[in-house]
């Protein structure tokens, strides 16, 4: 007994070094899978990239090198934090985009002209209970009226 304990040591003392010599390789469970979004349309290598949790869509232009030179981010902030799996496309200058009423962010909604965060909180509370079936019915959130609606009616879409 007394010549197998020191044996034991000592292959315990090699499996620990063998193990902290050699590379890790983390194998990464369905749960624990890597965040990812991809990110096409007017940047130079669009793709579905890795990102952090708190990562901004800034960075992830970054990651696809940068923007081409027809993108429009008028519409777009770039301190917004990218959602894992989420689909973003950057776009062309002459394109005009439409924020969709029923799904939209606080923050899309807060990009239409004339709609702050009150008006877009509004919007949203108000869509929870009567979902938009046209978009005329955004005349019926408090504090929108048609000059309002002349201003965004063509940004707008269900």
């Amino acid at each position: 007994m007394k010549k197998i304990l020191p044996a034991l040591v000592i292959c315990s003392l090699l499996v620990l070094i063998y193990f902290q010599l050699q590379p890790q390789t983390f194998v990464l469970s369905r749960n624990n899978s890597p965040l990812q979004a991809e990110i096409k349309g007017e940047v130079r290598k669009p793709g579905v990239y890795e990102i952090g949790k708190d990562e901004t869509l800034e960075q992830l232009i970054k990651k696809a090198e940068g923007l081409t030179e027809e993108a429009d981010l008028s519409m777009i902030s770039l301190q917004r934090k990218v959602i894992h799996q989420e689909v973003i496309t950057i776009p062309k200058a002459t394109e005009i985009i439409k924020i969709s009423i029923n799904s939209a962010t606080l923050e899309q909604l807060m990009q239409l002209p004339g709609i702050g965060a009150t008006k877009a909180y509004a919007i949203i509370d108000y869509r929870q209970n009567h979902p938009f079936l046209t978009l005329e019915e955004i005349m019926n959130v408090k504090g929108i009226g048609e000059k309002i609606f002349q201003k965004i009616k063509d940004q707008i879409a269900l």
